[in-house]
């Protein structure tokens, strides 16, 4: 069955939740939200972005969708690595960890969009594909990173 994608945009507000410029698209930014609340599923990281959040990322995904808060083109601020190219020329994807959810089935939603975000962006899905932590050191994807 394919992932369930959508589109649910956030308002751009340079300086606020993202830089304004145009963003490259060079490689595709792997994360996991850290929040394991019930109900932090994508619906909540898509609604948290439309009230103009501070940080930014792309697409936020969980066990049953994918939605998508800003456009591939916005410089949004998720990789911690200050102007560098993780925040503005990479796509970011939170992958939601929520204790309600089914995280394997996130994790495997997550790869999926990835694949089909490296597909429609000219990709290459294991050069083009890097965590958090590869941009700014922090311990993110966790989860991921821990096994």
């Amino acid at each position: 069955m394919a992932l369930k994608t959508s589109k649910q945009l956030a308002p751009p507000k340079a300086g606020v939740n993202g830089f304004g410029g145009v963003n490259k698209k060079l490689k595709i930014t792997i994360h996991l939200t850290g929040n394991r609340s019930k109900g932090a599923n994508a619906k909540m990281h898509a609604q948290l972005q439309s009230n103009v959040y501070g940080a930014s990322w792309h697409w936020q995904v969980d066990d049953k969708e994918a939605i998508q808060s800003f456009e591939h083109s916005w410089q949004c601020y998720h990789a911690g690595d200050g102007t560098g190219n993780g925040n503005k020329h990479s796509i970011g994807i939170e992958g939601c960890i929520n204790v309600d959810g089914d995280y394997v089935k996130s994790v495997t939603n997550m790869a999926e969009l990835t694949a089909m975000l490296c597909k429609q962006e000219g990709l290459d899905p294991v050069k083009d594909v890097v965590r958090h932590y590869d941009w700014s050191g922090k311990h993110c994807p966790s989860q991921i990173i821990d096994g």
